[in-house]
């Protein structure tokens, strides 16, 4: 067991903790947050309960990202921006997915990328990092919730930038059992890659207004300006 007492995560988002491991660390100890699953879970519809908890489990979905990706992708270019995911394990805060810390150059835990714009910019280097990432995708048809900056970590070093998922891999069951159909993966994976586009620029512009009013604002200001 993981003996997780008196340590403090490094990240904490609205379904899980992230902890740097106490024996390793190369490695990232994600912890579920069971009060909010069991919070979600009685504020769901009937229907929606019948689907069990396991669908708010963001550890038990993040796995399940993996197997889909493992069953179409056996390319050595599969971990070029997913960390390394090593199983699930036993900690003293509940059970938690153990995977590849993303660090910088220097061995701090790497910014995400809303974190990495506010710092940088969309310099020429991160441009290229985002191109490159997006390319990754198209190439081997990664299926993704929704790719918000926050939930990319921004690893950067000698050899220039390169982004990784860390949270939001796969896609929902129902939606997965359509990945065979080649038309709908490509629009499917192509949406991700505009909504993420769309979801940088509102952070660029410094996040003004509701994300959902602003997407539509870009989507308009970019038809009128072609």
């Amino acid at each position: 067991m993981i003996d997780l007492h008196g340590l403090t995560p490094f990240a904490s988002g609205g379904n899980r903790h992230c902890y740097i491991h106490p024996e390793d660390a190369g490695k990232c100890v994600k912890v579920a947050r069971q009060e909010v699953i069991d919070k979600r879970f009685k504020g769901s519809s009937w229907i929606k309960r019948q689907q069990g908890r396991d669908r708010l489990d963001d550890n038990l979905q993040e796995l399940k990202g993996y197997r889909q990706l493992r069953k179409v992708a056996a390319s050595p270019q599969l971990y070029d921006h997913i960390p390394q995911l090593w199983g699930r394990e036993l900690t003293s805060e509940g059970m938690a997915n153990v995977s590849e810390l993303i660090t910088t150059a220097t061995g701090e835990v790497a910014p995400n990328l809303s974190q990495w714009l506010v710092q940088q910019g969309m310099d020429e280097a991160t441009t290229v990092a985002i191109r490159e990432f997006q390319s990754w995708l198209r190439a081997h048809q990664v299926l993704t919730r929704n790719l918000l900056p926050h939930n990319l970590a921004v690893k950067s070093g000698p050899q220039g930038i390169r982004l990784y998922i860390i949270d939001g891999l796969g896609a929902p069951d129902f939606l997965a059992l359509l990945y065979p159909l080649r038309s709908w993966r490509q629009q499917y994976i192509e949406r991700k890659i505009r909504n993420m586009n769309l979801r940088i620029q509102w952070e660029l512009d410094g996040r003004p207004g509701q994300w959902r009013t602003a997407q539509k604002a870009i989507i308009a200001r970019s038809k009128h300006s072609k």
